[in-house]
């Protein structure tokens, strides 16, 4: 072979994996099982085309053209590392000997010029091979690439391993004779093949859709089960701890009941064990009604209390700086003692009622006598910005009282809380999005375990309603 025609065979084979590449992309925006494997793949009627018609010189095609799709793969869900490189080839020989098999199928069972596809009967055993049988080739190789990489694990294997022959499949027998229509247009006895080639390719396209579909459903039914099954014991989860930090700060209320004169030591030292036994708690906090003729009052006992000179009660202005509240209101609800101290000083004073939203929890539990939940809010003693809640437990001293005489409140990081929730409970390749769905919420979310920016990024998901503290929150799995 001289230098022309070596230059000839290298473009060609280039310009055959490129065509290889763009089919076999297109394909693959319909993948249903971690992109390895889809609906249908017309690279595979491309790739046994190009081998029975330009014979095993270009082999080298498929292969680089197979190689290149899933190294392209790989690089949308992550880096490309060494590990992605070797299934990468292993799967672009998989092509290539899929394709070879195929051809050689066709020389040895069927009759000389199959490509002509004379008859409805040689057409489909002509596609019987190319297709369903030589197929198994890759799909068998790949799924056992794919499982010795621990891409794919044991338990889904005989899936992936289905969709790829599939997919395969009815890349084959869809465009293979499409491919041979277009590469012989020219040639007379093409124009007396149409009715002959037309029902064999409806029928059998029908029968593997068909299959298919059924396959897809069942397994589809199947993972949406089995991430329930998961996902279930997530959602207990949320309600068992949500339930016991309303007990901690419900211990809080009962310790006000029993000391309505309540100093800052006793307070100090009841909490001090419950933040270090639950570091995730960020704060826990009294918080006593008072109204405007008792201010002063309650103004110098806290200033006493705390050993801090002018502690006043104050409100974030419009430059969000905290600042003495200078008009007089009916009552007020401060924060009298904070604990852990040190990190929660600045909240000292702050009346929680003059945020709207936490103004809407302290009403909501005002009136049902119940623990609230406020929406996701800024602390006002956090110097960064990650957003926090706060359980809101009525104290009633003076029964029957048409308000609440204080507040027993805790105060949660979400981060926080959520991964010390999660951490030990999600499974490896789920995600988890936890949204305030009430009307009025500007900022809905609470939680998400990874960079998952909504529910739509979810192939399968799962989803739930808690309810708690007054608010719905939506866990999406």
């Amino acid at each position: 072979m001289d230098l022309s025609s070596i230059i000839k065979l290298i473009a060609l084979n280039f310009i055959i994996a490129i065509v290889y590449f763009i089919f076999g992309a297109t394909g693959l925006q319909l993948g249903v099982l971690s992109g390895y494997s889809t609906a249908i793949f017309p690279a595979a009627g491309v790739a046994f085309v190009a081998i029975f018609t330009g014979g095993s010189k270009l082999l080298p095609a498929v292969w680089l053209g197979s190689a290149s799709i899933n190294v392209w793969m790989s690089s949308k869900f992550g880096g490309i590392g060494v590990q992605d490189v070797v299934v990468a080839t292993s799967v672009g020989i998989a092509s290539s000997l899929q394709a070879w098999v195929a051809v050689v199928l066709v020389k040895s069972f069927c009759k000389p010029d199959s490509e002509k596809l004379v008859n409805i009967r040689g057409n489909l055993w002509f596609l019987l091979l190319t297709g369903p049988i030589a197929c198994l080739t890759a799909a068998s190789w790949a799924g056992a690439t794919l499982l010795t990489a621990n891409i794919v694990p044991l338990t889904e294997i005989f899936s992936h391993w289905l969709y790829w022959w599939l997919g395969d499949t009815l890349g084959v027998i869809l465009f293979t004779p499409l491919l041979l229509m277009a590469i012989n247009y020219r040639k007379p006895w093409w124009s007396q093949r149409i009715k002959n080639i037309v029902p064999s390719i409806l029928t059998a396209i029908t029968i593997t859709l068909l299959t298919f579909f059924y396959v897809s459903d069942n397994e589809k039914k199947h993972i949406t089960n089995q991430l329930k099954e998961t996902a279930s014991p997530i959602t207990e989860s949320i309600k068992s701890n949500l339930n016991a930090y309303q007990k901690l700060v419900g211990s809080i209320g009962n310790l006000v009941k029993v000391n309505p004169t309540l100093e800052y030591s006793l307070f100090d030292h009841f909490t001090e064990s419950i933040i270090d036994n639950h570091p995730e708690l960020f704060a826990l906090s009294w918080n006593p009604r008072v109204l405007s003729s008792d201010r002063a009052q309650f103004e110098a006992y806290i200033s006493q209390q705390m050993g801090m000179p002018n502690i006043r009660i104050t409100q974030r202005d419009q430059l969000n700086q905290l600042v003495p509240i200078k008009e007089e209101r009916s009552s007020y609800v401060p924060v009298a003692y904070i604990s852990p101290l040190s990190s929660n000083f600045k909240a000292i004073g702050y009346d929680i009622s003059s945020n709207s939203v936490r103004l809407n929890a302290l009403n909501l539990a005002n009136t049902t006598g119940k623990v609230a939940m406020t929406a996701p809010i800024q602390l006002v003693q956090d110097t960064d910005t990650r957003t926090g809640i706060l359980l809101l437990t009525p104290v009633m001293l003076n029964n029957p009282s048409d308000s609440a005489d204080g507040y027993a409140v805790g105060v949660l990081h979400l981060d926080t809380i959520w991964q010390q929730i999660f951490n030990t409970q999600l499974a490896e390749g789920l995600s988890l999005i936890l949204e305030d769905i009430d009307p009025g919420t500007s900022n809905t979310r609470l939680f998400h375990s990874d960079k998952t920016t909504s529910f739509q990024d979810f192939e399968y998901s799962w989803v739930d309603d808690i309810y708690f503290g007054g608010r719905h929150s939506l866990p999406l799995s």
